[in-house]
């Protein structure tokens, strides 16, 4: 499943939470897919946990981002993470697209295996698949 194919209807068909209507950013209103709102996403960015505004499978946005981070610049996410669980290791590649203020917008080139199946998890609340990734991650540590 791509970010593309993440729309309205398929939120809702599937069983996500669709992203509520609410006033937001500028920066929000440019991104090209539409990304969920629930479940919160926590990334490791810079060596700092942010939660996520929304995200997908092709990106996030940060609201209280304060970092040096700008357009263009390449970073890492190391770990991704439930609002109320643990950090997964993770190899996240991604670009920021956009910067104002402390919002960061952000689409991701690279997912690896584990990064795509936690997001997966996520978006599906299959808790009991985060909690077996975590413990996987935690053994080979």
């Amino acid at each position: 499943m791509t970010s593309d194919m993440v729309d309205r209807a398929t939120t809702l068909s599937a069983g996500f939470e669709a992203p509520v209507s609410r006033p937001r950013t500028s920066i929000g209103a440019r991104r090209r897919t539409q990304r969920l709102v629930m479940p919160a996403l926590r990334v490791l960015i810079e060596g700092h946990a942010h939660v996520t505004t929304d995200w997908s499978l092709g990106g996030l946005l940060v609201e209280s981002y304060a970092g040096a981070l700008r357009p263009g610049d390449d970073f890492s996410v190391p770990s991704v993470g439930p609002i109320d669980g643990p950090f997964i290791p993770v190899g996240i590649r991604g670009r920021v697209m956009r910067r104002e203020g402390e919002a960061l917008a952000a689409e991701f080139l690279e997912l690896d295996g584990r990064a795509f199946d936690a997001l997966e998890a996520l978006m599906r609340r299959r808790r009991q698949y985060l909690a077996s990734l975590a413990a996987t991650a935690r053994a080979v540590a």
